[in-house]
């Protein structure tokens, strides 16, 4: 499967999504100067640090203050320029909840909200740091844009595809590595999924994953044997 910006990403063979994402910051901090990039105080778990590693006058440590966060990035969209927030999920989400509700969303700001380590992918870190609810949550909030990317390929073009757009949005990321099932040529495309395996028989039923979820259905299928579902996915956007 080919590969993107190898220039940016070197071998994407079983990489996590969070890496999709300073992937795609890298290639806005070149080709676009409004750009900048806050995170909490996690900045080598989310992999933002690669982008302040480049572009240090462009990037903002908040400290472990997400609420601070937010409202300092509502203030750069206020004067123009693209501010990335991150940190894990479910302290992006849950502790930031107000400001993004209410400053973020119903404004209608130009700020991209970055949930890292969703799910259950955060493994041993435990059920404190689990984001499970982040996906309801954002999803609820008026004129936000929610994509939960399959692989690191499409955690960068979702990067660079809410950049581009205008107002809110939300990404979100995964720890762990998984598959990669898209590549360069798959398109990225707004509230559309893909095919990762068409229908054997025409009652076969229908799974829609997304994030991910995308490669467990496809690899059980191989591992046991029965057919696949056809699952449309990977990416899921919202409103």
């Amino acid at each position: 499967m080919a590969t993107a910006h190898k220039d940016v990403c070197g071998t994407l063979e079983g990489k996590a999504t969070r890496f999709g994402y300073s992937d795609g910051l890298l290639i806005l901090g070149k080709e676009d100067p409004r750009v900048f990039v806050l995170d909490a105080d996690l900045a080598k778990s989310t992999t933002s640090e690669r982008f302040k590693k480049e572009f240090p006058d462009r990037f903002i440590d908040c400290g472990i203050a997400e609420a601070d966060m937010v409202g300092i990035a509502a203030g750069l969209s206020l004067m123009g320029k693209v501010p990335f927030t991150s940190t894990y999920g479910t302290f992006m989400v849950d502790r930031a909840l107000d400001q993004i509700r209410v400053t973020v969303a119903y404004a209608e700001l130009n700020v991209k909200i970055v949930g890292a380590h969703g799910g259950i992918s955060v493994g041993p870190d435990g059920a404190t740091h689990q984001a499970l609810e982040d996906l309801g949550i954002m999803r609820m909030l008026p004129h936000m844009t929610v994509i939960n990317p399959c692989d690191v390929n499409e955690a960068r073009k979702a990067t660079l595809a809410v950049a581009a757009m205008q107002g809110p949005a939300f990404i979100r990321l995964g720890r762990e590595s998984v598959p990669i099932l898209t590549d360069d040529a798959t398109p990225f495309r707004n509230r559309q999924g893909h095919h990762l395996r068409r229908r054997r028989r025409r009652h076969d039923r229908r799974d829609r994953l997304h994030g991910l979820r995308g490669a467990a259905c496809p690899r059980g299928a191989e591992e046991t044997g029965h057919p696949c579902p056809r699952p449309r996915h990977p990416h899921h956007q919202a409103h």
